[in-house]
């Protein structure tokens, strides 16, 4: 227990400094979009598991040479072996801005009327 908040503190003060980052670009709401729309969602659980857990992701598949499970790159790690949550996060809240920014708009329309 103690391990995991060592390293949860640490990855999150260390990851989330300005001062340990380079080149910095806003994410636009179209590539934000195109993420969350290229990558789908699946219900599995895993083959190691006798909990009967069952988890919703996207899947990396490295198993098919023409993947049947499709992902967005940017949320997958350049080993291929892990999915990066954080940044799928991260584009589902520039989605989620825009539409609020979108609803915002539309009830200061009807309002107006």
């Amino acid at each position: 227990v103690h391990c995991n908040s060592v390293v949860s503190q640490t990855a999150n003060t260390v990851s989330s400094r300005l001062s340990v980052k380079t080149d910095i670009t806003p994410v636009s709401y179209d590539r934000a979009l195109a993420a969350i729309e290229g990558t789908e969602m699946y219900d599995y659980r895993y083959t190691n598991d006798d909990t009967g857990q069952h988890y919703v992701s996207g899947i990396i598949d490295d198993v098919n040479p023409e993947p049947q499970y499709h992902m967005d790159g940017m949320l997958i790690n350049k080993e291929r072996t892990a999915r990066i949550d954080a940044n799928l996060l991260g584009y589902h809240q520039v989605v989620i801005q825009k539409l609020l920014e979108r609803v915002a708009t539309l009830e200061a329309k009807i309002n107006n009327k």
